[in-house]
């Protein structure tokens, strides 16, 4: 269940492991040039390893003397406490509600499961096989061992590509936390601790466990079932694309995701995480409005209110916060004062 949510959650990141594995490269003009070396030259995990400091993008977000924070999160490869810093422990001690994406409910999240596999079935005489081609089904049956390859054989690559996106991304991860000698932490520890973190949970995930654990009430913005429908906006030409890429060349998506987490933790974050949105818009406009737009938009309801009342805690991926319709520019433009906060771990 951990490698779905991670899945889904870091579906961000799809359209540019489609364009690294695939060795295209998003133009000078399109991105920044330390992005662009992140992607195309990084030498592995160990680019952005978890010792590195970590800069927090920590918004804090005031209506009429009411108090908010917004943590934009990355999903992989850094953990709670490097994200939160002590600045960003205490906006979270002190909220009086916590708001994530999606996956609190297992029981939910299974079902959702159940119902996309359903729904993902093959028409009659059409198969996974015929759809990317021998070696390559043979390639993502290597990497999703623990799926009989008769049944990956009857599934959308749509929802192939998620369980694959997930099975890479942990290795990724288990890399990133080898290269660094650390021991994955569980929300159970002091959210400051000084030690560096990375978590087989994503950062949204460790924070709503630490903020359960203080008796703190935990939402969701949306439920498991519309993180999926996203990944349909892919479309099953770009669900093979996607899939080919993730199977024949693992490195570049490494690569990738070692990218991501370099530019989380950069100086430069909020510009050049930006500039790995920009990068997602210029090579699928619609798969990125859906993916990030619509979702924000659908979410800005529920957080308004909570704003509204002061006291919430919103982490969020963060490539949802930032840019003109990232929900910091949203907040700003209906009126909230919203201040990127400086922790110690700026």
């Amino acid at each position: 269940m951990s490698r779905i949510r991670r899945a889904i959650a870091i579906a961000t990141v799809m359209a540019l492991s489609i364009e690294a594995c695939s060795e295209r490269r998003v133009s000078r003009e399109e991105t920044t040039p330390s992005v662009a070396a992140r992607t195309s030259g990084a030498s592995g995990p160990t680019a952005a390893g978890p010792t590195a400091a970590a800069r927090t993008l920590l918004w804090r977000i005031e209506h009429r003397g009411r108090v908010s924070h917004l943590l934009g999160t990355l999903h992989v490869g850094v953990g709670m406490r490097d994200a939160l810093g002590s600045v960003g422990t205490t906006a979270l001690d002190q909220s009086t509600t916590v708001f994530i994406e999606t996956g609190l409910d297992p029981a939910a999240m299974r079902e959702s499961l159940v119902s996309a596999l359903v729904r993902a079935q093959l028409p009659e005489g059409e198969s996974l096989r015929a759809l990317v081609g021998e070696q390559d089904f043979v390639k993502v049956t290597a990497l999703l061992r623990e799926f009989p390859a008769s049944a990956l054989d009857r599934l959308e690559p749509s929802l192939v590509a998620i369980f694959a996106l997930g099975a890479s991304m942990d290795r990724t991860s288990a890399s990133i936390a080898s290269d660094a000698g650390v021991v994955a932490p569980d929300a159970t520890a002091t959210a400051a601790s000084s030690a560096p973190s990375v978590s087989a949970e994503p950062m949204d995930y460790q924070i709503a466990q630490y903020a359960q654990r203080r008796g703190v009430r935990v939402n969701e913005l949306e439920a498991v079932s519309d993180q999926l429908a996203a990944f349909a906006g892919l479309g099953r030409a770009g669900a093979i694309e996607m899939l080919r890429a993730l199977v024949r060349n693992p490195e570049a998506n490494a690569r990738v995701t070692t990218a991501m987490v370099e530019a989380y933790r950069s100086a430069s974050a909020e510009q050049d995480v930006a500039a790995l949105v920009r990068s997602m818009n210029a090579l699928s406009p619609q798969f990125a409005r859906m993916l990030i737009d619509d979702r924000n938009d659908r979410w800005m309801p529920t957080i308004e209110r909570a704003v509204q009342a002061g006291g919430a805690f919103f982490a969020v991926g963060a490539a949802h916060t930032v840019g003109p319709k990232g929900i910091v520019a949203a907040l700003r433009a209906r009126g909230y004062t919203v201040e990127r906060v400086r922790t110690t771990a700026n």
